[in-house]
């Protein structure tokens, strides 16, 4: 395998020459049988198109904001900073916790755990999925992501297009916010970073502009250049001749110096990792967040990434904590009491869902309760009788989550004629960053709004369940 070569078209490294795809693409596009409305055109110019397929369409949005309640998505978001601090509190206990999961990811990323000496820098950045109550007009957890968080660039571009046509629209600052994470992260980790034109690795299954979610991830790319910090898209595939590793003594190995030394990977903790001749500061994971992600190379380079001084985003510990599982362990009030102080878990407990055992299911949980598995990426629920066949072979990677009955709103996704009634799941993000065990950084980072339709079980805009929306800055 030859070293791959930057591309002269941008300063950030597209192995398969993504930009110049993306110009050809864009001079073909035609508005097709889509109304040519400005809205629509306005959402092109924004990128919010979806370029998986050789046609390019807009991603699934709707046409106007949910009449959402502001005051309830702002509760939540005060509420962020107790959620972040709670994990990070976690994963500094997760050596000591008995853990009942039985899952191949779990065994994977604890494997890996168990090689790793403390990190000086650490780093959490995470979304918390509400839906409203009705009954209660309390907002309820549907679950937390700590890994490869979509839509934190296009949810603000959405908002900008929605507020040109409607007033006082919520505007998330998540992009923003989300860059000035991870400068600071390169500044606590070497505060001679830009001198060093140290460098940001995203790792992904696929580069190329027909990726998922590819104009969320360039916006990143762009945003963090202006910073003047690179950050190169890569696979797994592109790494093994472009890594070199320095350990503590001095001393430069490659990868298969690592991979013969297996008995051995404790000793390069804190080593420090080279792609291309540039120090890797951050590895940022886009990929990874199923078991079948992994292979034995993407085992090998993980426990790598991890064991090194770079900080990865999300950590093993971190991408643990976050596993639904813990949806189940943190409704445990003495658990709780561990990590956080009693007005602290006060304000959060009564926005937990409501969750059952698999051994405990009863013949009439499944008109009350949804199955949720420990599987990522949208579409793993099981509903009604579907239940029966999963709870009758005792699927341990399964577990009964109480129905949210939310309110439901008018609104159109991009190409309805029609309106459509919509169920809105509000994801508030937060970050915080430690050096050497002391929070250095720690703030909300904005929102974003998926809905579904009132039918649809399921809200994935990247699977296809629901679209990106926006809500007000006002309650009616």
């Amino acid at each position: 395998m030859k070293p791959v070569e930057k591309s002269e078209s941008s300063s950030n490294w597209f192995p398969d020459s993504s930009l110049s795809q993306l110009k050809n693409k864009s001079k073909s596009f035609s508005m097709g049988s889509m109304k040519n409305t400005n809205f629509k055109k306005i959402a092109i110019s924004n990128n919010l198109t979806d370029l998986r397929e050789e046609k390019v369409k807009i991603v699934n949005i709707t046409q106007r904001p949910s009449k959402f309640p502001y005051s309830k998505a702002k509760m939540v978001i005060s509420k962020q900073n107790i959620m972040t601090k709670l994990f990070y509190n976690a994963m500094q206990d997760i050596g000591n916790m008995n853990l009942q999961i039985r899952n191949s990811l779990h065994e994977i990323l604890e494997e890996i755990r168990k090689l790793k000496t403390p990190k000086k820098i650490q780093a959490i950045f995470m979304r918390t999925d509400y839906l409203l109550e009705k009954t209660t007009g309390e907002m309820k957890q549907v679950e937390t992501n700590v890994i490869a968080c979509c839509f934190i660039f296009l949810g603000p571009l959405l908002n900008k297009t929605h507020s040109l046509f409607y007033e006082k629209v919520l505007i998330s600052d998540s992009n923003k916010k989300f860059i000035n994470f991870v400068v600071t992260i390169f500044e606590a980790q070497d505060k001679n970073y830009l001198k060093n034109k140290n460098i940001g690795l995203m790792i992904d299954n696929e580069t190329s502009i027909h990726c998922a979610n590819f104009h969320d991830k360039i916006e990143f790319i762009k945003g963090i250049k202006e910073k003047r910090i690179d950050v190169f898209h890569v696979k797994v595939s592109d790494l093994q001749q472009n890594i070199k590793i320095k350990l503590k003594n001095g001393e430069t190995k490659n990868i298969l110096n690592f991979i013969e030394n297996k008995s051995n990977w404790r000793e390069w903790n804190d080593c420090e990792i080279f792609f291309m001749d540039r120090k890797v500061s951050f590895v940022y994971y886009r990929w990874f967040y199923n078991a079948e992600h992994f292979d034995n190379e993407s085992i090998i380079y993980r426990t790598l990434f991890e064991i090194s001084d770079c900080v990865n985003l999300p950590s093993v510990e971190l991408q643990i904590i976050g596993m639904k599982y813990f949806q189940i362990l943190f409704k445990d009030k003495n658990i709780l009491k561990k990590y956080l102080n009693i007005d602290e878990i006060e304000a959060i407990y009564s926005n937990f869902g409501d969750f059952k055992k698999l051994e405990n299911f009863n013949f009439d949980d499944q008109f009350d309760y949804i199955l949720k598995s420990d599987l990522e990426g949208g579409g793993h629920n099981i509903y009604g009788e579907d239940m029966l066949e999963i709870v009758k072979r005792k699927d341990e990677k399964y577990f009964l989550m109480k129905n949210i009955l939310s309110p439901s709103f008018n609104n159109k996704f991009i190409d309805d004629k029609e309106e459509r009634q919509v169920v809105c799941e509000i994801g508030i993000m937060g970050c915080l960053i430690s050096s050497n065990g002391e929070i250095i950084d720690q703030q909300d980072c904005g929102y974003i709004c998926r809905s579904k339709d009132v039918c649809s079980k399921e809200c994935g805009v990247s699977c296809g369940y629901g679209a990106l929306d926006s809500i007000y800055e006002f309650d009616e």
